[in-house]
């Protein structure tokens, strides 16, 4: 096998295309062509098919590319050639922690699922997140890194609302939620355990943007108490009739980097941030 042929194959396998990974790597068209066609051919097998003007990696394609990612960054440790982190993040922690130095902070998709298939076919290198309690999937390392406190915010001056609501004013007030729902549940409501009785007039696709609705009228919303946007808005914690645990915020990566020595060190770079 032509070790020339790994980093050629990973940059078409993660821009599913070859012009642009020909650009990435600075060589033309053909050449980079060439390079994906000598690689089948050692393989004897198809790694992409065509789809429009996008490329589709098979399920051989999928497999390799897991075996060639780490002898990449095999190579990158032995060269000692330093490269930047990709990390999935709160939008609330992406918000706060600073510039890091090799780390480049990417808001959570909405999509769990995504999480997790973009852990596995290395298009990120580790994820900060909140959602796998009960689906912890053996692939992968789980470190508790917080915990978070979900609360209730309403605008200052909301004409009804005072420092606490009661249940009933809770199911009569409007609500802003995110858009994405697990099996028709909020992220609220798995945490309570129960389907919480509330009029839903908004679902956005970030935190940010449900704070800035609530903002802008007399609905509410469940926020992280950390985030910073609280008090930029001038929004005001209310006090709710019923108990939310925290949030228990994990470092997500997959076992096979457990003992790679920079992502060790990116691994603890954020520990520190965020202890």
């Amino acid at each position: 096998m032509d070790l020339n042929l790994i980093v050629p194959f990973l940059r078409v396998y993660e821009l599913n295309s070859i012009t642009q990974a020909a650009d990435m790597l600075g060589v033309t068209q053909p050449a980079m062509s060439a390079s994906i066609k000598r690689l089948e051919s050692n393989l004897d097998k198809p790694l992409f098919v065509r789809h429009g003007r996008r490329l589709e990696p098979t399920s051989d394609a999928h497999a390799l590319a897991t075996h060639f990612k780490e002898i990449e960054h095999q190579l990158e440790l032995a060269l000692d050639k330093p490269r930047q982190f990709k990390v999935y993040a709160p939008e609330h922690i992406v918000i706060q922690l600073p510039v890091l130095e090799d780390i480049q902070l990417i808001e959570n998709p909405l999509s769990e699922n995504v999480v997790l298939d973009h852990l596995r076919f290395d298009k990120i290198d580790m994820a900060i997140e909140s959602r796998f309690k009960q689906e912890k999937q053996q692939a992968f390392i789980y470190e508790h890194l917080q915990s978070a406190d979900l609360v209730y915010v309403c605008r200052q001056d909301h004409p009804t609302i005072g420092d606490s609501i009661t249940m009933e004013q809770f199911s009569q007030l409007e609500h802003i939620t995110l858009t994405y729902w697990e099996q028709q549940t909020s992220g609220v409501e798995k945490i309570v355990g129960h389907a919480l009785p509330r009029k839903i007039v908004k679902q956005v696709t970030s935190p940010s943007s449900m704070l800035l609705c609530v903002h802008g009228s007399n609905a509410i919303c469940a926020t992280d108490k950390s985030n910073p946007l609280i008090e930029l808005l001038g929004l005001k914690v209310i006090e709710i009739p019923f108990e939310i645990a925290p949030i228990q915020l994990d470092l997500v990566y997959h076992k096979k980097y457990q003992s790679n020595k920079q992502h060790m060190r990116t691994r603890e770079f954020l520990r520190k941030y965020l202890s």
